[in-house]
């Protein structure tokens, strides 16, 4: 990449097209202009943030000094992030950085002429292309995002999601234009060539959010950021127990939701399993809340789905409640493969399991990673092996009827990641289909160390390797394995 690109970069890239903008620049409402068809995915190698400001300005964001800037001007993180190229592939055409010192908006256009337009007539200054984007729908892509103008009474806001879309219109905005790009899933790596990639999961962090004094969570964070592109790591998991009760006030969430927001800032992929600890059923100390009504608690999640949403987690691609991440799954593709990753709650519901059965029949050409906070016990046998039950502990189903429902019917499912109980390990099942699967726990409660799981995928040699390591302190914690055999699909 140029100096000259990663100067542009540091910009903050804006979004809102004034309206004679438009006009003047003869787009006809609803219409974009290409100078060559892209159907397809393209290959994408920038992160892009959507923020947003109180008075209805859009800004696009694709690095963390951009996203500090956007916060501290006083813009909020939408959440939402599609991929977008740093040069101009075929087919793809320029998003050109407008500003306009007179009013301080920030917008990007996609022609030339338009640009030239609003430099000559309407005082904006042309800061260079800021990526390249599709002018057309990606038709072959499955997580394609569509970022549509909308405008209204002079000002124009970006819409880059269905749900956006749609509230834009039932607030009475006008659709403008469009354009297209692949979402984060496709954001693509050049080291995929080499058929390796890495994921990392934290294990419980439920100690790491009692006081507002421990650093550990954000280190670790802030650490997978800074160690990304070494470990050419591309989502990051949570085997539950995020914090610890539900306490007056949300101290807890609030810090974990801050240690999170390196990965998100980053344009990192994440996703959390929800434990016992972060619903209703765990009470301040950490013991049940209230026996009586313990079942009915633990799914009682509305306190986390208000900290962690879809939206903060991204790549989230259809979930089993509308508006919770309770059971959720997102997909991404690395080293030539797609994959896709199900969080399941804990001891999920009938409702649930089917959902996710459906999901990962749909995708049978993904590589599924399953996350949910009890699977294994310190053994590293099931927990509760041999128990195959629709009703189990304070929750509903199993983990055996996970196993026997779920996880032995799937061929294209790889690894199971759980927490909750025992400390940590690495084993493997293969199923009677002759599928391997591989298993982790990581159920740590360190009281001074920040332990994650680094995952290391070799789709060519058909091997899933691990190993724990701690930044507080720069500690190898041990579980250092590989698991060969492993047949991954697509």
């Amino acid at each position: 990449m140029t100096s000259q690109r990663s100067a542009r970069s540091r910009r903050i890239i804006g979004a809102t097209v004034a309206a004679a903008l438009l006009a003047a620049f003869g787009v006809a409402t609803g219409t974009t202009a290409a100078s060559a068809a892209n159907t397809d995915c393209f290959a994408t190698d920038l992160h892009v943030t959507q923020w947003s400001h109180a008075n209805m300005n859009t800004l696009l964001t694709t690095t963390a000094q951009e996203a500090a800037a956007a916060a501290a001007a006083g813009y909020t993180e939408t959440g939402y992030v599609f991929g977008a190229s740093s040069t101009q592939l075929a087919g793809l055409v320029p998003a050109i950085h407008l500003y306009k010192p007179s009013t301080g908006e920030h917008t990007y256009v996609n022609w030339q002429n338009e640009a030239t337009s609003a430099v000559a007539n309407y005082g904006y200054q042309n800061l260079g292309v800021a990526f390249y984007v599709s002018p057309v729908k990606l038709s072959t892509c499955t997580d394609a995002a569509e970022i549509a103008i909308y405008g209204k009474g002079g000002i124009h806001q970006m819409a880059a999601t269905p749900e956006q879309r749609a509230a834009a219109v039932a607030a009475g905005w006008t659709y403008g234009y469009s354009f297209h790009a692949p979402g984060l899933a496709r954001v693509l790596n050049p080291t995929d060539a080499d058929g390796v990639f890495s994921i990392a999961i934290m294990p419980d962090t439920q100690n790491e959010v009692l006081n507002a004094n421990d650093t550990r969570f954000a280190e670790r964070s802030n650490w997978l950021v800074s160690n990304r592109d070494e470990l050419d790591l591309r989502y990051v998991g949570h085997s539950g127990d995020v914090v610890n009760w539900v306490e007056p006030g949300y101290a807890q969430y609030q810090r974990a939701e801050d240690a999170l927001d390196p990965l998100e800032q980053a344009g990192l992929m994440y996703g959390l399993a929800i434990g016992n600890h972060d619903t209703m059923a765990t009470g301040v100390g950490g013991s049940v809340r209230n026996a009586a009504t313990v079942v009915a608690d633990q799914r009682n999640t509305t306190v986390f789905n208000q900290f962690f949403t879809a939206a903060q987690m991204t790549g989230v691609q259809g979930q089993y409640e509308a508006g919770k991440v309770d059971n959720q799954f997102q997909t991404f593709e690395a080293a030539g493969k797609k994959w896709m990753v199900v969080t399941l709650e804990l001891w999920p519901r009938l409702g649930a399991v089917a959902w996710a059965k459906q999901v990962i029949t749909d995708h049978a050409d993904h590589n599924v990673i399953v996350q949910t906070h009890n699977y294994l016990n310190g053994s590293l046998q099931i927990d509760g092996a041999g128990q195959s039950k629709e009703v189990w502990q304070y929750g509903n189903v199993s983990p055996q009827y996970l196993y026997d429902n779920v996880f032995s019917k799937h061929s294209n499912i790889k690894v199971v990641a759980s927490g909750h109980t025992g400390y940590a390990g690495t084993t493997s099942v293969t199923t009677p289909s002759g599928n391997k699967i591989v298993t982790f726990l990581e159920t740590y409660h360190s009281a001074d160390k920040n332990p994650v799981r680094l995952v290391e995928f070799d789709v060519n040699a058909g091997t899933v390797s691990t190993n724990v390591y701690s930044p507080r302190g720069n500690v190898d914690m041990g579980d250092t394995k590989t698991v060969s055999g492993i047949s991954f699909v697509g």
